[in-house]
């Protein structure tokens, strides 16, 4: 954790206190894993730690069941708005709380459109989606023109949130062991399959106050 090379959680935190220095955030970090340089860092930018926990099968899911354990000390009297990240390549550029929607689910929309058979992102995001029918059924005819939304940045209203990690919660004895299941072939399932058309906001990528970055093309000047 030496001061050149921070990771994506130096640049998170920093860019994220810059617009909202009061908003309550919560790092996981398994038990036994905390160490000083971490807490230090947590400290200074007003973090807090939540180490309750040890993994017992793959990060990519249970963190949802860690989520909802956190969530349900709570209720939607006490919470807003939340906002479920990644720290590696998450920045930003305003405070993301000031995002205005009436839905339950802000949708961060990538470029890519999940039934275009010509783009090799939209294919991998297809194969997710396969591989968790296993727990979860879906209608593929609702992914046409439709674009990929990105499970990295999850923002919605508290009951939008909770409803999210319900589902997941409740595929998590569906699970085999034996078969991959992706958090984000799970995710575009609940949107496009497992939501009503007014629980959702998805807006064009070049129109959402979210910015994913897969497959964009950078114009240099």
């Amino acid at each position: 954790f030496p001061s050149h090379d921070k990771g994506g959680i130096y640049y998170f935190a920093k860019s994220l206190r810059k617009y909202n220095k009061d908003c309550k955030v919560i790092v996981l970090c398994e038990r036994g894993r905390v160490f000083k340089e971490l807490q230090d860092f947590c400290s200074e930018y007003n973090l807090e730690i939540y180490s309750d926990f040890t993994f017992q099968y793959n990060l990519m899911l249970q963190r949802y069941t860690i989520y909802h354990e956190i969530l349900s000390k709570w209720t939607d009297s006490e919470i807003e708005k939340v906002l479920l990240c990644d720290f590696d390549d998450a920045v930003f550029q305003a405070d993301p709380f000031s995002i205005e929607f009436e839905e339950q689910i802000y949708c961060a929309a990538e470029r890519n459109i999940l039934s275009d058979t010509n783009n090799g992102s939209s294919g991998l995001n297809r194969y997710w989606i396969e591989q968790s029918s296993c727990v979860a059924s879906y209608d593929a005819r609702a992914f046409e023109n439709q674009p990929v939304v990105c499970a990295g940045t999850i923002l919605g209203r508290y009951a939008g949130i909770l409803d999210c990690l319900t589902f997941y919660l409740n595929i998590q004895v569906r699970r085999p062991g034996s078969r991959n299941v992706f958090d984000q072939g799970l995710y575009n399932m609940y949107i496009y399959n497992h939501t009503e058309a007014g629980f959702k906001k998805i807006l064009p990528y070049k129109s959402s106050r979210i910015l994913t970055l897969d497959s964009v093309n950078f114009e240099l000047s």
